[in-house]
């Protein structure tokens, strides 16, 4: 919904630029609005779709969340003989709402200033300094509601915290045990030879370790060359040929 306010926006909007004492360097430049357009409306309208109007809503749906589920437990209490399921299943229940609750609130708690001082801002036309760093401290606010989303899920919700914490001891053990053994692999190039001994057709084999000698097959294969060319430090193996026969 923001966006589609703020695309309203632009189109009512334009770029001023103040030049220099000889007007031919542009020292700055503004996105100002237009003086037709109606900024504290817009802006009102703005704030009540997205933050005066959805909180509310929010905290009313809750509520009767809340009241269904307290409803619910002690019909649960009188109705079923097992008196501890019927206690961990409410317990349960208290803990998500309870975590809906936080979020809301905080999401108030979190947006409140950043709207009202946007609108003073919009009445006032009192722009200095000190308004600046207000504006810039509550927009942190308001960036902070996400961080509370997640407290609010930690703390709230244990197996959320579970599988949060599985995924950071992968991470890191995966990160640990990459670094730590992480050894070079010997590259050897494996070659296919031909023989076509016994065979009116070339038969393909496959060396795969450079010390072999001698392989043993029924059909007469005879293996004509093994090559491997990453030769171990203080051992002359270079590449040759050799022929051997059944």
């Amino acid at each position: 919904m923001s966006l589609i306010i703020f695309s309203h926006y632009t189109k009512h909007m334009s770029i001023e630029y103040v030049y220099s004492t000889n007007q031919t360097i542009p020292i700055r430049s503004a996105c100002l609005f237009k003086p037709n357009f109606h900024r504290v409306a817009w802006e009102c309208l703005r704030s009540a779709l997205t933050y005066w109007l959805t909180v509310p809503v929010c905290i009313i749906c809750n509520i009767i969340i809340i009241k269904c589920l307290y409803h619910a437990s002690r019909f649960q209490r009188t109705s079923s003989n097992n008196f501890n399921e019927t206690l961990n299943l409410s317990s349960k229940q208290r803990q998500l709402t309870g975590m809906l609750v936080t979020s809301s609130i905080c999401f108030v708690l979190t947006t409140a200033p950043s709207t009202i001082h946007s609108i003073y801002l919009s009445i006032s036309n009192h722009f200095d300094k000190q308004q600046y760093i207000i504006h810039v401290l509550t927009n942190i606010l308001f960036h902070f509601h996400h961080a509370s989303n997640f407290l609010a899920f930690i703390f709230s919700c244990s197996r959320f915290r579970v599988e949060l914490i599985d995924f950071f001891q992968n991470v890191f053990c995966a990160r640990i045990f990459k670094k730590w053994h992480k050894h070079p692999t010997a590259t050897t190039e494996q070659i296919y030879v031909y023989s076509t001994r016994h065979q009116k057709t070339p038969i393909k084999l496959f060396t795969s370790k450079s010390n072999m000698r001698k392989r043993n097959n029924q059909n007469g294969i005879v293996v004509l060359t093994m090559n491997n060319f990453n030769a171990r430090p203080g051992k002359n193996h270079e590449p040759g040929r050799e022929a051997f026969h059944k």
